[in-house]
This record gives structure tokens, C-alpha cells and sequence, in this order.
């Protein structure tokens, strides 16, 4: 499956870069378990980044140069284009990966705080690079729902979300943050600099959440530096994948 996926990616037209799902790797604890090597979600974890992260080119018969973090986090990757930066920060569902009270064995607390730090390092990074490169607007893209998503105790996504609320109050321009894992598409602004009323939203930040499984679509972002808001989105319905 997964170098199957692989040649499916390579064989986009355009540039096509990818960041890890849940599914790829840490909900691999589940039943069925073929062997004890596909039913570790580390094992699963390495394999991702032997597949798919091999240099510091995109996927697609068209590539374009990114920026990666590490050797140990490939998958973490910065690019420009169209005067707007772009990156990509592993965050996933079930909780990135950290343990928690109610589901103890699922989970590995060492992976979980050492990707974390890296995130937020990236993050961080990223927006003062987006500085650097004097963008008009960031996008990033992660796959878990750190919003609605945020259920579990502790919490593996609070971090994260700290930091990019400060770094996007800082930053002043529009920060676009695309993701997935709650499969219902959307476009809205949830980020507060404190809970509750509208005075408190951070106006230059949009979330956007894309299809999912159960309705596989797309979604177009335009990108207009002259725009105040710098990006729209457009919702993409695939007819055939319409259910009847």
C-alpha cells in the first residue's frame, strides 16, 4: 500500500507534497494486526519516511525544491511560491501520538514530546523565514483537527496551538492552516486570544477543513497578493463521488 501510493503520488503533473495522517501510522495499533512489525506504529512511522521523504524534492513528474527540517523529520518542509510561504508540520490525529488516562497503551510519550518539539521549532521558524522572505501570507498544513478535535487528556495538540496563536497575532498577515481527520469540510476562523466572545477572534487567521473518506472531494485555494485576505477557497465536488 504504501509504495503504492507512492508511484500514485509521483505520477501528479504538478508539484505534490505530502504530509503523514493518522492512519498512516499511529492508528496501526488497531485490529486486524497482519504481524507484530505492521501492527507497531513506529515500525509504520519509519517506513513513511523511507517511502516518501527520500531527498529534498517535492513528489509529482514536476518537482520543486523544499526545505526540510532534519534528517529525523523529513516530512517537515517549507517552500515559496507566488510571494506566500508555505509548510507542512506533522501533527495528527489520536492525539499526536501522546498518552493519555483514558487509553494508556495507545500512544508513545517519548515519540509525542520529541516530534512536538520539533514542531513548535519549525513553526516558529517558519514565520520568522515568512518574515525573512518579507511574504504577504503563510499556509501551513497539518492533518489533525486541533480545535474540535482536542478532546483527550493531556492534551497533545494545546502546545502547538499556543504557539500558533502567538506566532499569528505577531505575524499580522493572513495565516491559512489546512487540515483534515474530522472529514467535514469548512472554512472559519476559531482561533481566539481568549475563550469566548467574537472581540477575541484572530481575524488574520483561517482554518480550512477538507473532505474526507466519506465523501472524497477537493479544495482549490487561490492565492491573490493583492488581495487583503490573500487566499479563498472553493470547494471542488468530484461527480462520481457523490453519494445517490
Amino acid at each position: 500500500m504504501y509504495t503504492g501510493e507512492y508511484r500514485r503520488f509521483e505520477s501528479s503533473k504538478t508539484p505534490f507534497v505530502y504530509t503523514p495522517d493518522d492512519s498512516e501510522w499511529t492508528d496501526c495499533h488497531r485490529e486486524p494486526d497482519p504481524t507484530p512489525e505492521e501492527a507497531d506504529p513506529l515500525n509504520r512511522l519509519a517506513l513513511v519516511r523511507e517511502t516518501y521523504f527520500a531527498d529534498d524534492n517535492s513528489l509529482g513528474r514536476e518537482e520543486i525544491p523544499l526545505n526540510r527540517q532534519s534528517e529525523d523529520y523529513p516530512e517537515n518542509a517549507r517552500w515559496r511560491y507566488g510571494g506566500v510561504t508555505f509548510a507542512t508540520l506533522h501533527v495528527v490525529g489520536f492525539n499526536n501520538n501522546r498518552l493519555t488516562a483514558a487509553a494508556p497503551q495507545i500512544g508513545n510519550e517519548a515519540e509525542y514530546e520529541a516530534r512536538n518539539a520539533a514542531n513548535l521549532k519549525w513553526l516558529a521558524k517558519t514565520f520568522r523565514v515568512t518574515e525573512r522572505w518579507d511574504s504577504k501570507a503563510v499556509m501551513l498544513v497539518i492533518q489533525a483537527n486541533i480545535f474540535e478535535g482536542d478532546t483527550s487528556e493531556p492534551s497533545g495538540f494545546a502546545e502547538f496551538r499556543d504557539v500558533l496563536g502567538r506566532e499569528t497575532i505577531a505575524f499580522g498577515k493572513p495565516d491559512a492552516l489546512v487540515h483534515g481527520d474530522i472529514r467535514y469540510f469548512r472554512v472559519d476562523k476559531p482561533l481566539y486570544t481568549e475563550e469566548g466572545s467574537d472581540e477575541n477572534r484572530v481575524l488574520n487567521f483561517t482554518r480550512v477543513e477538507i473532505f474526507g473518506d466519506a465523501g472524497v472531494h477537493w479544495v482549490r485555494a487561490t492565492v491573490n497578493t493583492r488581495d487583503d485576505e490573500v487566499f479563498s477557497f472553493q470547494p471542488e465536488i468530484v461527480a462520481e463521488n457523490v453519494a445517490p
